[in-house]
């Protein structure tokens, strides 16, 4: 996947945390809704644990699930976790996942700022 794709996804993320409406949690939920279609392999090695902290407290798994008619196997979309985070720990994910977005505009400046010349 590309740097810039990972670099607006995020970006959409960090807004919806920074701006939307509701408490931290809320938001961070709202946050991890946009950026949950992003995978551990669209980021470098060494951002990938991060992102494996976001993903393991804010989803909750999905079953496999048989369509009657069809008889065909799908994999819904990741749903978000509906426990309750602490205030405490929502904003410790929520800062994880501005350093995600810290780490990827680094990657991506540079190069955007080449292309653009």
């Amino acid at each position: 996947m590309l740097i810039d794709h990972v670099f607006e996804t995020l970006k959409v993320g960090l807004d919806t945390l920074a701006a939307g409406i509701g408490s931290i949690q809320e938001r961070l939920r709202e946050a991890w809704r946009v950026i949950h279609t992003l995978k551990e392999d669209d980021f470098p090695l060494e951002l990938r644990d991060e992102f494996r902290k976001l993903s393991d407290v804010l989803t909750t798994p999905v079953e496999l699930s048989t369509h009657a008619d069809t008889g065909v196997h799908t994999v819904g979309d990741a749903h978000v976790a509906r426990e309750e985070l602490d205030e405490e720990h929502a904003r410790e994910l929520a800062l994880v996942m501005v350093q995600l977005f810290a780490h990827v505009s680094a990657e991506f400046w540079p190069n955007h700022k080449k292309q653009a010349s």
